[in-house]
């Protein structure tokens, strides 16, 4: 008896491998499909922007929108906030600093839609 067998050489090793993996008679490895025909597409639906413009204007749009937002909301703080107590404070600068995250949220989403 042989301590040491003969292991077969590894190109035969590699080709086993990839004919268990991929059997001649599986459609998907031959590249075929389930059902006969051409493949279904569905048809491209387009906004009217691309996406590198829809970039530029939601980055623009999202850069106004917090300038604005946070000149109101420093104008409606000043003016009906300050001073009423530090919870009453303490609750609009919370509500204040999260009520911008929906429209930008919104603003991004539509950014990001895919062509």
């Amino acid at each position: 008896m042989d301590k040491f067998p003969i292991a077969a050489p590894p190109e035969s090793t590699l080709d086993d491998a990839i004919a268990d993996s991929f059997p001649a008679s599986d459609p998907v490895a031959l590249g075929h499909c389930e059902r006969p025909g051409r493949p279904v597409r569905n048809p491209p639906q387009s906004s009217g922007l691309k996406l590198r413009s829809r970039k530029l204007i939601g980055t623009f749009a999202t850069v106004a929108f917090l300038i604005v937002y946070a000149l109101l909301a420093m104008a409606v703080g000043g003016q009906w906030i300050v001073g009423r107590g530090i919870l009453i404070e303490l609750a609009f600068y919370v509500i204040a600093g999260l009520l911008w995250l929906p429209v930008v949220m919104t603003i991004v989403r539509w950014m990001s839609r895919p062509d």
